[in-house]
C-alpha cells in the first residue's frame, strides 16, 4: 500500500521497482516494497544496501504517514460508492458483508470487480486493490492474499483445504512464526492437517479458545468473536 501510494504521488514511478523506508536515513529498512521490487526479493525489513543488490535500479521513498492516510479514507470513500464498509481493519484492509443475492458467487464476484474499477478510478491507478471473497473474514482475507496485487479469488469450503494446501501455516492470518512452531511441534505440518485437526486439539494447542475459532473459521463456520478494544497510532 505505501509504495503504490508512493507510485500515485509520483505517477514517474509507476512500474519501477519502488521501496519505503521507514525514514530518509542510510540504510534505512524497507517497510514496503512495490510489486516490482517484490518480484526481485525485496519485501519488510529489507535494508537499502541489500535491496540495491537483489534489485538494481530501485528507487526509495520515505514513508509520509499523513499522505497514505488521505488515499486511505479516498480507498474507503471510493469503496462505499459500491458496497458499504462493514469494518477498518488497518490502513490497507477492509472488509463488507454481502446480503441476501450479493452471497451469489456469481454476484459476489461481480461486485468485487466493481468495487476493485471504484478504487482504480477515483483514487489512482497505482492503487490496484486485491479482492477475497470467503464465508468468513479469514476465509476472504487468504483470497485476498492469494493473487496481489489486483487479484479477484474466493475461497467456499467444497474447494478446502486443497485450494490452499499449498501455503505455508504461517500464511494464515493469525498463525505467528511461534505458533507455526508449536503446531510443527505438535505434528501438524501443513495446512491440510490444520484442516483436519479436531477442534478440541486445537484449543489445547493454542492453549485457548482462539484455536478452535480459528480452525472453524478456516472451514467456513460462522464464528461470534468477542469485541476487542483497539488502539493505533
Amino acid at each position: 500500500f505505501y509504495a503504490s501510494v508512493a507510485q500515485a504521488e509520483e505517477p514517474v514511478l509507476m512500474n519501477r521497482p519502488v521501496g519505503v523506508l521507514t525514514t530518509d536515513a542510510p540504510n534505512a529498512a524497507c517497510i514496503a516494497a512495490s510489486h516490482e521490487a517484490k518480484q526481485c526479493g525485496v519485501g519488510m525489513g529489507t535494508r537499502q544496501d541489500e535491496a540495491r543488490q537483489l534489485c538494481p535500479g530501485i528507487v526509495f521513498r520515505a514513508v509520509k504517514h499523513d499522505v497514505c492516510v488521505r488515499y486511505h479514507h479516498a480507498i474507503l470513500a471510493a469503496v462505499e460508492t459500491v458496497v458499504p464498509v462493514h469494518r477498518v481493519w488497518s490502513i490497507d484492509e477492509c472488509s463488507c458483508l454481502l446480503t441476501g443475492s450479493e452471497q451469489d458467487l456469481d454476484r459476489a464476484l461481480d461486485i468485487g470487480r466493481a468495487l476493485q474499477a471504484a478504487v482504480l478510478d477515483q483514487v489512482h491507478p497505482a492503487l490496484r486493490c486485491s479482492v477475497g471473497l470467503g464465508p468468513t473474514r479469514l476465509l476472504a482475507k487468504i483470497a485476498a492474499g492469494l493473487e496481489k496485487p489486483g487479484g479477484l479469488r474466493w475461497l467456499l469450503p467444497e474447494v478446502l483445504p486443497d485450494k490452499i494446501a499449498h501455503l505455508p501455516l504461517d500464511k494464515v492470518p493469525g498463525i505467528s512464526r511461534r505458533m507455526k512452531d508449536r503446531l510443527e511441534h505438535a505434528g501438524i505440518m501443513d495446512i491440510s492437517a490444520l484442516y483436519r485437526l479436531d477442534p478440541k486439539r486445537a484449543r489445547a494447542i493454542w492453549g485457548n479458545v482462539a484455536g478452535e475459532r480459528l480452525l472453524r473459521e478456516l472451514r467456513g463456520e460462522t464464528v461470534v468473536w468477542p469485541e476487542t478494544r483497539r488502539g493505533m497510532i
